[in-house]
């Protein structure tokens, strides 16, 4: 009969060795899933870890300034060049992310280019 299963096949789905490596199987997965996440966890955690308490943030203008291009611009690119927003809702740049900025665009020779 269709949709019945015969003793055989039950016996075969309950077999405690196949059940066990299947488990065993699924709790590897899970760990590695797991060791993944962490690793994506700590990336996260680092790329957004705010500066030490002794950095000094610098202001959008400061940052027209030190990179040669308009506020407006450095507004556009607030993720690039490291910077957030306050409580107070004041944007702020990290100084020590904006110089990565910075060698980053030199190494590729086109920091200073665009529109101011």
């Amino acid at each position: 009969m269709a949709g019945q299963s015969s003793a055989a096949e039950i016996q075969d789905a309950l077999d405690p060795l196949d059940l066990a490596k299947e488990l065993t199987e699924s709790a590897a997965a899970a760990e590695e899933r797991a060791a993944r996440d962490r690793k994506l966890a700590a990336k996260i955690v680092q790329l957004h870890k705010p500066a030490s308490q002794s950095t000094k943030y610098i202001t959008c203008e400061q940052v027209a300034e030190r990179i040669g291009m308009s506020p407006r611009w450095v507004r556009r690119h607030v993720e690039e060049l490291g910077g957030f927003y306050m409580t107070d809702n004041a944007l702020r740049f990290d100084p020590v992310k904006l110089e990565e900025y910075i060698k980053r665009r030199q190494a590729m020779g086109d920091l200073g280019r665009g529109g101011r």
